[in-house]
């Protein structure tokens, strides 16, 4: 006869708490990161610890996905994919405060006005995210479209390369939340 034991302890916990303290660290980064620039700090070490969290509850839904599958079980697949683009939105706050902090990257306030609004992004979606709306992921796509339009116009003003390197990291933050979007469209259309 052989027994065994579930080490990991997850039959106990329940994937959306985790997937909500996803959301709320990777806002708690978003803030952390936008009142630093706007304070002009250039010293982001504890951002780069926080994705250290990011990651483990990140880790931990998709072995519930694994192990378990998601509630309606036809959506696993997709649950899989936005947990992990939500563990890259991290990644990128890791490397992008981490690309700050070393090249001492000093925004001016219209770059800083632009990252609020990528932060903005990201709140609305996440909004979305635990109540669907049509009219909304509508409207979020249009904003992430319009800020990506007009990102280029950002790039062209900028002068120095690691500055043009830093500003990088707005557009593929965005992007990745646009990815979020149209990743649950599918799910729920």
């Amino acid at each position: 006869r052989l027994v065994t034991k579930d080490l990991s302890g997850m039959q106990h916990v329940e994937f959306q708490p985790m997937l909500r303290r996803v959301f709320l660290l990777l806002q708690n980064m978003y803030d952390e990161l936008a009142k630093g620039i706007e304070n002009h700090e250039t010293n982001f070490d504890h951002i780069v610890s926080m994705d250290l969290n990011v990651n483990r509850f990140c880790f931990l839904c998709l072995r519930m996905l694994n192990k378990k599958g998601y509630e309606d079980f036809k959506h696993t697949q997709t649950m899989f994919l936005l947990v992990t683009f939500l563990e890259q939105i991290g990644d990128q706050l890791k490397e992008f405060a981490d690309y700050i902090t070393t090249r001492k990257v000093v925004f001016s306030d219209k770059e800083q006005k632009d990252f609020r609004r990528v932060v903005h992004l990201f709140i609305e979606y996440q909004s979305l995210f635990f109540k669907f709306n049509v009219e909304k992921a509508v409207k979020i796509d249009s904003s992430y479209r319009k800020f990506h339009n007009e990102f280029e116009t950002l790039l062209d003003h900028t002068k120095s390369p690691s500055h043009v390197r830093a500003l990088l990291y707005f557009d593929s933050l965005a992007k990745i939340t646009a990815e979020l979007l149209r990743t649950q469209l599918m799910m729920v259309l």
